[in-house]
């Protein structure tokens, strides 16, 4: 008992220390023995009670372990399980502090093993019932903090990691594989170690909140509840980005090379074989773009990576060559472009089959897999990514296992959580070199995090659409023996496609002897590249058989793979149909139908004295459609500024009306380069058919700083009475219209809070007796007071003319 230690004094005998003690058989006893010197006075201290975890219940499925300071964060998260989790219909949820596993497993002093010791317990005494555990604290290699680093502002271990290393055989050794790298797997692994260099496989899914702050971890506990219970509706919950690096070496030139292509040849694999059908796919290889003259990045890449993760995703899956803060030694990807993305809560998980990316232990920095969970205007909502130096053909064995747990017979599961499909792809890992380079794979989110996809269990009817005719009317009709699932008022969200192609791309190059001279020749493959939407539409049920109509462009891309695709929300998750079909090209008729798209472009309030950034507001209304195929300037929907020529494509703006094929809307913020003064601007668009419409409004750009009242106009002037005043505002304000006489009485004050914009004040001409006033000529002070502001009154002035 430590607390009822006993002090022996030896006998010394002929050099040897001799102490007698009764030891009962069925009693252990330990002993230290040192010089009096060496034993250390105790300065202070206090007893602390600590919960008894070794008798506390066992039946918990999921466990949050927690660093003190996120206690509440942490019980919040815990609390929200016992609700709702993946796989289990009575869930039970526990917090549990880190320092009472250490009280209870390690004698009170901090050691990582101590919380495998205690998971172990539970996991074995409570019958397997434990699934899911979850970390909720930052952790890093230097857990005694021997740097002595200040905790409040740099990185320290708050709840720990197990720091691995595989020694070589030999000395000295130039191999990755031997690199420690951080893993959280040994802390769930509860079988009998088997004696290899490879730590036994995890036992149950974890995750880790990678928290350094009380704010941060309460910021990440509300995202993760959030995502949960109410995901952002639209379609990016069922949209997939995959992007995939391209066959450049930097020392071998701006030729790509043929063992480069393997990055390319996984995404493929994975989009092709794993990924339901159902799922939207965005591709973005790197091989599809050019490297620009004199340049070593990629620009362009980066630029639609960023576009695609801004627009929303629920996965973004990369495969290639990385490092902490970047994605491809082209740059397609780099951490400082986290803090631009504005997806919000459309949060995807992100999942990085290369090097270097998720090292989640430093000391100094985080990267950009930590970054992209803690962002707080957008990012990503879980990350899967490698600690250390992984090894291509290992990380594709993980990811096809991964991608097939997670959608198991390329279908999409009813409650298939991230951390139980990283589990179950873990567990498939047979080799030592597998399952060693599977551990540098750790998930930083909530292990019961749930994708929001739509589950693929909805059917087309048999009179639905089945080919793609060019420019006709079409139908999507759902199946009427799905009214189980649906009903009055769901949503769906109905994407039609026009036939997807084959897209080449050079993978290498080779010599050949053309008559005596040496040229270098292309060699091509090719991937699927999705066909461009006909038409994205949403709207809500009626109660009746879903019928969903669109119109084909007349020209639009033939083949046999063009797609409709039909989600309906039910209120609790989506619910999806999908149909390959072919695009075929029918014979066009326009009737009378030759005119373009109606289009109106205006600004809010009707205004035309704005600022740069103001959105440019368009509604689209055509009988035959919108085009928004978005494949070549006739069916895409341009935008142009001062006759310039130069087109801006804002086609990817552009929504159409609820339940509506023939109507829509888009908004634009003004550049901020256009400079102040008179401008215009001119919107062009296609009808299905080809009709090309337009519009144009005149516009002045203000300074943003400047406050004021414009184009004051008294009407009628002179007037009998009753008379509005004109003006244009350039913010909010309360304004204050005083008529005077010319010997300076005041006979009327009108007063009314406006908005920005075009407004009106109206007089009917009587004074504040309610009498009617004489005809003569009056004085009026327009005073305009910005709403909130500090700023001066604005004062304007005129004559006003009574004459009856």
């Amino acid at each position: 008992d430590p607390r009822a230690a006993q002090v022996l004094q030896p006998d010394t005998a002929a050099g040897e220390l001799i102490c007698g003690v009764v030891r009962t058989p069925t009693a252990d006893r330990h002993f230290l023995v040192s010089a009096p010197d060496d034993l250390l006075r105790v300065a202070g201290g206090h007893r602390q009670s600590v919960a008894d975890l070794r008798s506390a219940p066992v039946d918990a499925h999921y466990i949050t372990i927690y660093h003190k300071s996120f206690e509440n964060a942490a019980q919040r998260l815990s609390d929200y399980r016992n609700t709702a989790l993946p796989g289990v219909d009575a869930p039970v949820a526990r917090a549990v502090l880190v320092d009472d596993i250490y009280a209870n497993y390690s004698g009170g002093q901090k050691d990582a093993y101590a919380i495998r010791n205690y998971l172990q317990h539970v996991f074995e005494a409570g019958g397997g019932n434990l699934r899911y555990v979850c970390l909720v604290g930052n952790t890093t290699k230097d857990p005694r903090n021997y740097k002595g680093q200040d905790p409040n502002t740099a990185l320290v271990d708050l709840v720990p990691s197990i720091e691995k290393y595989y020694f070589p055989d030999t000395n000295p050794h130039s191999s990755y594989s031997v690199h420690p790298f951080g893993t959280d797997d040994p802390l769930v692994s509860f079988d009998t170690p088997s004696g290899s260099l490879s730590m036994d496989l995890p036992d149950v899914a974890l995750g880790r909140l990678p928290a350094v702050t009380v704010s941060e971890a309460e910021d990440l506990v509300d995202r993760m509840i959030a995502y949960a219970a109410e995901p952002v509706e639209g379609f990016w919950r069922n949209r997939f980005v995959f992007a995939a690096d391209d066959g450049l070496v930097p020392r071998y030139g701006r030729e790509p090379v043929s063992s480069e292509e393997q990055h390319l040849a996984q995404a493929e694999d994975l989009a092709n074989d794993f990924v339901p059908a159902s799922i939207d796919m965005v591709k973005i290889y790197g091989h599809a773009y050019d490297l620009p003259s004199g340049s070593n990045v990629k620009p362009e890449m980066r630029a639609d990576i960023n576009t695609a993760l801004s627009d929303g995703a629920s996965m973004w899956y990369y495969v290639g060559h990385g490092a902490e803060n970047n994605l491809a030694d082209e740059q397609v990807f780099q951490s400082e472009d986290i803090a631009s993305l504005t997806n919000g809560m459309k949060r995807f998980v992100f999942v990085a089959f290369s090097c270097d990316v998720g090292v989640y232990n430093s000391t100094s920095r985080r990267s950009m897999a930590e970054l992209f969970i803690t962002a707080e205007g957008g990012g990503a909502i879980a990350s899967i990514c490698a600690s250390q130096v992984s090894f291509s053909v290992y990380n594709n064995r993980l990811s096809d296992a991964f991608f097939e747990s997670l959608f198991p017979g390329q279908s999409v599961p009813e409650d298939k959580s991230l951390g139980q499909a990283l589990l179950e792809a873990k567990m498939v890992m047979s080799g030592s070199l597998e399952r060693r380079n599977s551990q540098r794979f750790t998930l930083l989110s909530d292990p019961a995090t749930m994708l929001p996809y739509a589950r693929d269990d909805l059917r087309f009817a048999a009179g639905s659409v089945d080919t793609l005719r060019s420019g006709a009317r079409q139908v999507v009709v759902l199946d009427e023996d799905q009214d189980a699932l649906l009903g009055l008022g769901d949503t769906y969200y109905l994407r039609v496609q026009e036939s997807a192609f084959d897209h080449g791309y050079i993978y290498s190059y080779t010599s050949i002897d053309s008559n005596g001279t040496i040229v270098r020749v292309p060699r091509w493959h090719t991937f699927v590249d999705g066909g461009s939407p006909v038409f994205e539409g949403s709207g809500t049920m009626d109660g009746s058989q879903l019928r969903v109509p669109f119109k084909v462009p007349a020209q639009l891309r033939y083949g046999d793979r063009g797609r409709t695709r039909l989600i309906v929300d039910d209120g609790q998750r989506y619910h999806v149909a999908n149909r390959a079909l072919p695009a075929v090209r029918a014979a066009v008729s326009s009737g009378n139908d030759l005119v373009g798209p109606d289009i109106r472009l205006a600004f809010e309030n009707n205004r035309y004295r704005v600022k740069a950034g103001t959105p440019l507001r368009a509604t689209l209304s055509d009988t035959s459609s919108i085009a928004i195929l978005n494949t070549t300037p006739g069916n895409s929907i341009l935008l142009e500024f001062d006759g310039t020529g130069f087109m801006t494509n804002v086609t990817r703006d552009f929504r159409f009306d609820a339940n509506s094929y023939q109507s829509g809307s888009l908004s634009f913020p003004l550049p901020g380069d256009l400079e102040f003064g008179a401008h215009r601007a001119a919107l062009f668009a296609s009808d299905a058919l080809g009709n090309v419409g337009n519009d144009t409004i005149s516009f002045i750009i203000v300074p943003e700083s400047v406050v004021g009242v414009e184009d004051v106009t008294l009407f009628p002037n002179p007037t009998p009475g009753p008379c509005r005043l004109l003006m244009e505002l350039s913010d909010p304000m309360l304004m204050k219209w005083d008529i005077f006489t010319t010997a300076g009485r005041r006979v009327k004050t009108v007063e009314e809070n406006l908005g920005a914009g075009p407004q009106i004040l109206h007089w009917d001409g009587r004074d504040d007796q309610g009498d009617e006033i004489a005809n003569g000529t009056y004085i009026y002070v327009l005073r305009g007071q910005v709403t909130g502001g500090d700023e001066r009154d604005i004062t304007k002035t005129g004559k006003l003319v009574i004459m009856r």
